[in-house]
């Protein structure tokens, strides 16, 4: 493994690892730490260590729309802390380590989607995000609990506000009805996916499940399209506009 695997892995496991003086920290919850992950950062404790201690990105600025969702989850305005958050309910059955897996794929694809957002105002594309599909079991439950136990999840996930500081900006969770019986919970915000991004995501997350490839080439970044946006509001079109 190298060292951003590694990164990923100790996120995944909701551990944090930082820089202390010439030696790596690493916080969280005991029981998530085995031997195999400390050997993991102890054979690339160099790179990690460099790494961890490069300053960070500059990034670059959010979109006039980016800028509206950003204010709207504080409470600076009336009707603040709201997120721009999309929730989806998916009835179905899968290899929930699979699904897992291809998401991880769609989100080391997509910058975006392994995006975070500074207290100033920038968002800054992460070279690694780790993203784990939680599991409920609800399959010693009777029907009446289950669905009980639905909506008061569907009440909870639905009006998330997902940490914007942290990446990537979705959640996916699986809750188990029975052997053949699975609901899988998404949400995602506005700042990272739009309307037309979300249904992109869903078929290339499907695909990757199935085992199909994407196709190989260069893809625009999203800071390239800002970029590029930026500079012709100061073309004569745009002047005159």
């Amino acid at each position: 493994m190298n060292h951003l695997q590694v990164l990923r892995e100790v996120e995944a496991r909701g551990l944090r690892l930082s820089v202390s003086g010439t030696d790596l920290r690493l916080q969280g919850p005991a029981q998530r730490v085995d031997p195999e992950l400390v050997g993991q950062i102890r054979s690339v404790k160099a790179e990690l260590i460099g790494y961890l201690t490069e300053a960070e990105p500059a990034g670059y600025p959010l979109t006039l729309l980016q800028r509206g969702y950003l204010i709207g989850r504080g409470d600076s305005v009336e009707i603040g802390n709201v997120a721009s958050h999309i929730y989806h309910e998916i009835d179905g059955c899968w290899d929930i380590d699979r699904l897992e897996a291809a998401l991880q794929a769609v989100i080391d694809r997509h910058g975006a989607l392994r995006s975070r957002f500074t207290a100033d105002g920038r968002q800054i594309e992460q070279p690694a995000a780790a993203v784990r599909i939680d599991r409920l079991d609800l399959r010693g439950d009777r029907e009446a609990a289950q669905q009980a136990r639905l909506a008061a999840l569907r009440e909870q996930r639905s009006h998330r506000i997902l940490p914007h500081d942290r990446a990537p900006m979705l959640a996916a969770d699986v809750t188990l009805l029975s052997d053949d019986r699975m609901r899988l919970h998404v949400g995602h915000d506005g700042l990272v996916m739009d309307g037309i991004s979300m249904f992109l995501f869903f078929s290339q997350w499907w695909r990757a499940y199935a085992g199909e490839r994407e196709p190989a080439g260069d893809m625009v970044s999203f800071g390239d399209y800002v970029a590029a946006a930026e500079a012709m509001r100061a073309k004569p079109p745009a002047e005159r506009s």
